[in-house]
């Protein structure tokens, strides 16, 4: 079985060598179909590469070598959108922001936009704090999910980020637990 230690360098070199062309043709397929380019994907093969390199010593058993490679594969996709995903900035004017956190709000109360209710709706924004008008922008605008709102905000967990906008629903609505 492969290992990074142990063994001579010259057939731990010669294992490697062979495993790696067995694999990366097969490889180059399966994630072949799931990255735009071929520059993206000679880099996240690099990328996977490198992985199972340094973890080999983690591999139980060679007959497992194909799945373990695709999970490192996969857990590599999932990094790169979620990466993609934060770094994703949509720019909006404070009135689009506005509009958007006002449209939850009126969500939650039940309560369609009406004339008279502008100057409740304008209170109401000004009545957040910055960082609950972050959180609500992170989760009304941007679309994040709990988990993805707690590690933004170093929240503890996602059930701390639920628990936060469970606090703020029922501060800014009025509501109490019993309703």
């Amino acid at each position: 079985m492969l290992t990074q230690s142990g063994g001579e360098p010259a057939a731990r070199e010669a294992e490697w060598l062979r495993v790696y062309r067995h694999y990366a043709p097969r490889l180059e397929s399966f994630f072949g179909s799931r990255l735009p380019g071929r520059g993206e994907l000679d880099v996240f093969l690099s990328d996977l590469w490198e992985r199972a390199f340094l973890n080999i010593d983690s591999l139980r058993s060679g007959k497992a070598m194909w799945s373990w490679l695709i999970t490192i594969g996969n857990n590599l996709l999932r990094d790169r959108y979620r990466r993609k995903r934060e770094d994703k900035e949509v720019l909006w004017s404070d009135a689009e922001r506005n509009a958007r956190v006002l449209a939850v709000l009126d969500g939650w109360t039940g309560m369609p936009s009406t004339d008279d209710s502008e100057d409740r709706r304008a209170a109401v924004l000004q009545s957040l704090e910055e960082a609950e008008y972050e959180f609500l922008a992170l989760y009304a605008i941007d679309g994040f999910t709990h988990e993805e709102i707690a590690r933004r905000l170093r929240l503890p967990s996602a059930a701390a980020s639920r628990q936060k906008l469970r606090r703020l629903r029922l501060r800014l609505t009025g509501s109490t637990d019993e309703e």
